[in-house]
């Protein structure tokens, strides 16, 4: 949850208003919806761009900072209790 008041993220809000969208252009044959479908996901696409490229960062600097997991902290047997 990452909006106030523990409701669902934005994103998924949104993907479900795409979806339904698209059920109402392509089942129910809603002409008059399909440019705002289109554009729709359109920009939803440049938010999961926006979104991928910005995890890609975290992603690289978290892979950085784990190659660096001194050895001496690993433990074959599992128990990290040791000191």
């Amino acid at each position: 949850n990452d909006r106030e008041g523990g409701g669902p993220p934005q994103l998924r809000t949104d993907l479900l208003l795409l979806y339904q969208l698209a059920m109402a252009v392509f089942n129910d044959g809603s002409r008059s919806q399909v440019a705002g479908l289109f554009e729709f996901a359109v920009d939803l696409e440049d938010q999961v761009l926006s979104l991928m490229t910005s995890l890609e960062q975290v992603q690289e600097t978290l892979s950085k900072l784990t190659a660096l997991y001194p050895e001496s902290l690993s433990y074959e047997d599992g128990d990290v209790s040791e000191s």
